[in-house]
């Protein structure tokens, strides 16, 4: 008994040794993050048998995820009813999945409650006009979106990502809601006249130059109030499914992405965010579509793409918590060719060790010998 007594003591001692003798802010048992690497479909086939023989072929193939946009019907309602299917061959083929929810955008929605949608500020002419996006300081719109978190997140869903629409630009937010909002918080009606101070014509239309004293606060309101909506959504999701993860869209503003940028034109504070514990940061860079817009060259295409994702990883700061969604289809809906995806991988990765989901569509062919080669194998499913 005295020898065991010892032993002990001695046991006692090392690990009060060890502890005392780590820096602050050790952590201990912490396993790295998982790498998000997945394939991204804003929409899956309709027929049960091809979404079963699309999703089986995505297994062993280096992928741990599915991201799937919330399928909406003809009349721009959610289509809740394909997600179970989904949900259930993600899973049998060893799959998380994830749901990208629009928080804003509901065309079907706001023809049916006409009072839940914003305004903006039309620069140009100076008149009200409407957004056809969901004004988030009406509580009835915020529970619909919460509401439908909810019933997602019934389905065994892995994650929610918050839609692209979850962001407020200069202008929007003065929706009858969001007024009424204002002269309760801020004592004052808002007027043009003293948030945008000097408004110039640009190539484009009209670029705000300079805003004026009362745009701060107001732009704080409207942040206060999708990080309100943003654990909302967060708390009516895991109501359901406790170990729901939730993801926002990360606001990209070049050339460089800034903390005042993100704040100023998105109404955004990705601090704010990180201090409640957001699980996810994405953004999608469709570079291909960008290339024929804008008429670049691919090499130009190649460093704007590089821009963007270093912009997005900077704007975060915790790399392996990110998804960077790229395009890897041709314009006919092919896989683009391994060197291009190999690239856009590495470009996409030269600013950390991120999360990767590749945005093919529900006609797509995976070579897996190929994809396996891409991902790398940190990803575990």
């Amino acid at each position: 008994f005295r020898n065991t007594n010892s032993r002990t003591l001695m046991i006692l001692f090392l690990s009060m040794f060890l502890i005392w003798d780590c820096p602050p802010g050790t952590s201990f048992a912490q396993p790295s993050a998982q790498l998000v690497h997945a394939y991204y479909f804003k929409r899956m086939p309709s027929d049960y048998k091809m979404q079963e023989s699309l999703i089986a072929s995505l297994k062993d193939t280096g992928a741990n995820t599915i991201i799937l946009e919330l399928p909406m019907n003809e009349q721009g309602l959610p289509d809740l009813g394909k997600i179970p299917d989904s949900v259930y061959l993600a899973h049998q083929a060893g799959l998380k999945i994830h749901v990208v929810l629009p928080t804003r955008q509901f065309p079907g929605i706001l023809s049916q409650h006409k009072n839940w949608e914003d305004t903006q500020y039309a620069l140009g002419s100076g008149t009200v006009q409407s957004t056809g996006k969901l004004d988030l300081f009406n509580r009835a719109a915020v529970e619909f979106v919460a509401s439908l978190a909810r019933e997602i997140a019934s389905y065994s869903v892995d994650a929610l990502l918050l839609g692209p629409d979850f962001y407020y630009t200069p202008v929007e937010g003065i929706g009858p809601a969001a007024r009424e909002q204002i002269m309760i918080d801020l004592k004052w009606a808002p007027d043009p006249r003293t948030l945008f101070r000097k408004v110039i014509r640009g190539p484009d239309g009209p670029i705000i130059e300079e805003y004026g004293e009362h745009y701060g606060k107001w732009t704080a309101l409207k942040r206060d109030r999708l990080l309100y909506v943003f654990d909302q959504i967060r708390i009516a999701g895991r109501s359901v499914n406790a170990g729901l993860k939730i993801g926002i869209p990360i606001p990209i503003v070049m050339p460089v992405t800034t903390a005042d940028k993100i704040f100023t034109q998105f109404a955004y504070d990705m601090n704010a965010f990180r201090k409640l514990n957001s699980d996810y940061y994405w953004t999608a860079i469709e570079y291909r579509d960008i290339k024929s817009k804008q008429n670049l060259s691919y090499r130009q295409t190649m460093e704007l793409l590089s821009r963007m994702a270093k912009s997005a990883i900077t704007a975060v700061r915790l790399p392996d918590q990110v998804i960077l969604a790229l395009q890897a289809t041709t314009e006919t809906g092919k896989v683009i060719p391994l060197f291009e995806i190999e690239e856009i991988t590495e470009l996409a990765r030269s600013s950390g060790e991120t999360g990767i989901a590749y945005i093919i569509g529900p006609d797509a062919t995976v070579n897996r010998t190929l994809m396996k080669k891409v991902f790398r194998s940190r990803a575990q499913p």
